[in-house]
């Protein structure tokens, strides 16, 4: 995960990454069967094994991700932070029940993605460095 063009195998929502430089990157990809594409500014800090992002979109969106542990053991933990106008509260209807649901199925599914992946990756651990988060 800390190569910004993996994003599609740990999310499912997105679908292509497009490095621009200087730590932007485009996203595409599709939310309840609605395409988007976004720039979202993208920061490693390998020392501390964290990522940090965010979008400038109208739906602001920005999040970190911090692994923690050992080789045998490992935490994940996930922060993230939506903001929005109400134009677009009333566009993706976050506010609505249909709406909290889809948030939260995207996200575990893409909690599952990375777990699979660790657990993966642990199991192959012999074969080579996978280096920070895979």
């Amino acid at each position: 995960m800390s190569r910004s063009e993996n994003l599609p195998l740990f999310l499912a929502h997105v679908q292509q990454v497009e490095i621009l430089g200087a730590g932007r990157i485009r996203v595409r990809g599709e939310v309840a069967g609605r395409p988007f594409h976004t720039e979202a500014t993208w920061h490693i800090e390998p020392d501390e094994r964290i990522m940090h992002w965010a979008t400038e979109s109208p739906f602001k969106y920005r999040g970190a991700l911090q692994v923690s542990g050992s080789e045998m053991t490992s935490r994940l933990n996930v922060t993230l932070t939506f903001e929005q106008d109400e134009q677009e509260r009333d566009r993706f209807g976050r506010e609505t029940h249909e709406g909290k649901v889809m948030v939260h199925d995207r996200l575990v599914t893409s909690l599952e993605s990375i777990k699979r992946i660790f657990e993966r990756s642990a199991s192959h651990a012999n074969k080579g460095n996978l280096g920070f988060l895979g």
